[in-house]
């Protein structure tokens, strides 16, 4: 994380992203930067929904740069069996969702879907399953070696190019991708604009509300950089974020996973990262398996009942927001095709 003495960030400073609000208070003293870059960012609260948006809003040219130099891809390589594990797990969370809203299979999109684990997962299942990304890797990997059906482009790129069709999605999920977007409108819009009349939607982001966030704020282990994460959402402004484009809210709630719980965050804090980063000195391997152990570890215990029992959280103070949707089931969404 890239921190400086706190001035007050370039640029002009910005509404709330999220719901729209005009009014913002600022929400820490540091502000961040690009690497390379001059530009300085920092996080303002809402003064309606409380939730945290970047200011001033990074340009694509900056984003393309850092994602395309600086990002580090080297996290995803080192965990790549665990999240495998993860998407297997996302599958049976979602599986057991649709089965309470008496959902059938149909067809699935999955954005921000990388190397496909999850999309395979909702194949392997008897799904029409589709993915979207950035080109990467990962989506090479999904495309080529998975032969699944990932649309390589951003959201908007792939639903105005017709690579998306329209008001056809049973299903579409969004895990841990739309806090990384600046025009949060017309990302639930596209949305909106995919789902078939009565489809669901399914969303997951860090939260603002949790209480890792709240106690331990900048140095919270989903708190990253405001370019990064563009906003952080609280429950509220999810959920007007989400109506504001025509889809019903049915559900809200919160819980830990293994990489952002409660004991591990309350508990030990930046302690199993240090040690990490010393053991990582006489190879990456001891120090990736140390931090990933402790974590696991503080999963099982706090996490025990999701993983034992297949339950969702209970109130609004876990790590992880989650958020379920759905489209009018005899109209079309309310924004016209590809709106953006």
């Amino acid at each position: 994380m890239s921190t400086q003495p706190a001035t007050p960030p370039s640029g002009p400073q910005t509404g709330c992203l999220v719901c729209g609000e005009a009014a913002t208070k600022p929400w820490t003293g540091r502000h961040w930067h690009i690497p390379g870059r001059d530009r300085q960012f920092t996080y303002v609260a809402c003064a309606r929904c409380g939730s945290l948006s970047c200011a001033p809003v990074p340009t694509e040219a900056e984003l393309a740069y850092y994602y395309g130099t600086h990002f580090d891809y080297g996290w995803y390589r080192q965990r790549a069996s665990l999240k495998k594990i993860q998407a297997k797990a996302r599958w049976r969370r979602a599986g057991r969702i649709l089965k309470n809203y008496g959902a059938s299979k149909g067809r699935l999109l999955d954005i921000g879907c990388g190397h496909g684990h999850f999309v395979n997962s909702a194949k392997r299942d008897g799904w029409e399953a589709w993915g979207v990304d950035f080109a990467s890797d990962a989506t090479a990997y999904g495309r080529e070696t998975l032969k699944l059906k990932i649309v390589e482009g951003t959201l908007g790129t792939a639903v105005r190019s017709g690579q998306l069709p329209a008001r056809t999605f049973d299903f579409i999920t969004a895990w841990h991708c739309a806090e990384h977007v600046s025009e949060q409108r017309e990302f639930f819009d596209l949305i909106a604009g995919l789902l078939a009349p009565g489809g669901l939607l399914l969303i997951a982001v860090p939260n603002a509300e949790a209480t890792g966030m709240k106690s331990r704020r900048e140095e919270w282990t989903w708190c990253q950089q405001p370019y990064l994460h563009v906003v952080h959402y609280t429950a509220r402004g999810l959920t007007a974020a989400v109506a504001q484009s025509g889809l019903t809210v049915a559900a809200t709630w919160s819980r830990d996973t293994w990489d952002g719980n409660w004991l591990s965050d309350e508990v030990f804090g930046d302690a199993p990262k240090v040690v990490a980063k010393q053991l990582a000195k006489l190879h990456w391997r001891l120090g990736f398996g140390f931090e990933e152990g402790v974590r696991l570890a503080c999963y099982a215990i706090g996490g025990i009942r999701h993983w034992a029992f297949g339950l969702e959280g209970r109130g609004l103070d876990r790590a992880e927001l989650s958020l379920l949707a759905s489209s009018p089931p005899h109209a079309a969404a309310n924004q016209p095709e590809g709106k953006s």
